[in-house]
């Protein structure tokens, strides 16, 4: 994945100073775009398991350690499909911040119905 972001033109995405990343899991998709970044700013992982955000964190550390390209990394407890509020009030305070942003993910959406 890191060498595939690395090799893509994505103009937006490599002219961002501001990730969300909404379900971030283990941090695979954080790794890979913290490296192949370097006008990244700020990059918030977001995740609803406590477990998943624990896991995130020590794979950012394990991966970059020192060479962290953002200024500021930082992981999110929230659930993004029912937080609507605390979804929106992070993309505008970062697009306030950093200006240019993008909101990245990866992974398996599920549909939810109430009966």
């Amino acid at each position: 994945m890191t060498e595939y972001l690395a090799r893509t033109n994505y103009s937006e995405m490599k002219e961002a100073k501001w990730v969300l990343e909404l379900g971030c899991g283990c941090g695979f998709l954080a790794v890979s775009t913290l490296k192949t970044n370097d006008k990244l700013k700020c990059y918030v992982a977001t995740d609803r398991s406590r477990a998943a955000l624990d896991m995130c964190k020590e794979n950012i550390s394990l991966n970059l350690g020192d060479s962290l390209k953002a200024e500021s990394f930082s992981t999110v407890k929230i659930e993004w499909s029912q937080d609507v509020d605390d979804f929106a009030n992070h993309v505008k305070s970062l697009n306030n911040k950093f200006e240019r942003g993008c909101l990245l993910g990866a992974g398996k959406s599920t549909a939810r119905t109430r009966e």
